[in-house]
């Protein structure tokens, strides 16, 4: 009988070296694509973020570590002092003025701003947070186009034998 379509269940053996060869085919796409999402999230952080000198603007970043599967992405901004010493660059994100009062965006931040201060795309406190949020269905969908990816390829291969 000729099959169609269904699947195979197999033993533990068998599905570690499918799980092992799919992991080489996610490596490669995945570091690239997370570098370019991370770099995304930095922008739209930079685009949100509270600007005064441009010091904290200019100070975002992002850091791998690891390669291949093991690669990690940080995205952040290190500590900006303000003239007071204070952390001027967690009291813009957390929305603070230095002296636990909620903060109003300063001229050259409000000319900068597109849209609602401290909202959406708006300039203003979680730049860095809000950043993420606005990339969130991004990663997800990125998720998923690599596992289908890894799954064709897969498949292709054990077609190849």
């Amino acid at each position: 009988m000729s099959r169609r379509g269904g699947m195979t269940l197999t033993g533990a053996g068998e599905l570690i070296a499918a799980l092992t060869s799919m992991s080489r085919v996610i490596a490669p796409l995945s570091a690239f694509e997370l570098r370019e999402l991370s770099e995304e999230i930095k922008d739209g952080s930079i685009d949100r973020a509270p600007e005064k000198t441009g010091r904290l603007v200019d100070s975002h970043f992002v850091e791998q570590t690891g390669r291949g599967r093991d690669a990690t992405f940080h995205i952040g901004f290190p500590e900006v002092l303000n003239d007071e010493g204070k952390d001027y660059g967690m009291l813009m994100h957390e929305g603070l003025d230095g002296e636990g009062k909620s903060y109003n965006l300063g001229q050259k931040s409000a000319d900068k701003n597109t849209g609602r201060a401290h909202y959406g795309e708006g300039v203003g406190m979680k730049f860095l947070a809000r950043s993420f949020e606005s990339n969130y269905r991004k990663m997800l969908k990125l998720s998923q186009d690599v596992l289908l990816k890894t799954l064709r390829a897969a498949a292709r291969a054990r077609r190849r034998g």
